[in-house]
């Protein structure tokens, strides 16, 4: 079975039931990579929020076909100072155990993963 890394500063938004929601990114984002593996895990920035802030202002994603992976905050000048390095070891990790990268740019944590793909020799789409 073919594993994919979806890398990407988001943020999606994650409520107390563990739901996640996108605005921009959605369930028809992660569908163009289906043909490309079996199984997608996403690396991405993750905001928690209470039920009432989504309100039908974002789309449901359906984490039932995906594994979410919560990464840091770099989109920030406090975040890129501490959290970086933290960020690489984590991406390096996932990346190790994985087929492919799909980096979706432009973003901090993507162009890092694909530095990281690179050095492992690990095919990457953009």
């Amino acid at each position: 079975m073919k594993k994919a890394l979806f890398c990407y500063d988001g943020p999606i938004m994650k409520d107390n039931n563990n739901n996640y929601y996108g605005n921009e990114f959605d369930d028809k984002v992660l569908k163009r990579y289906e043909h490309i593996a079996e199984n997608i895990k996403l690396l991405i920035r993750v905001k928690k929020v209470d039920e009432d802030v989504i309100e039908n202002k974002f789309s449901k994603i359906n984490t039932e076909k995906y594994d979410v992976g919560e990464c840091l905050n770099l989109s920030s000048i406090k975040g890129l100072l501490f959290n970086r390095r933290i960020v690489k070891k984590q991406l390096e990790s996932e990346i190790r155990q994985t087929d492919y990268v799909i980096a979706r740019l432009p973003s901090i944590i993507g162009s890092l993963s694909i530095g990281i793909a690179k050095k492992l020799n690990k095919p990457y789409f953009v």
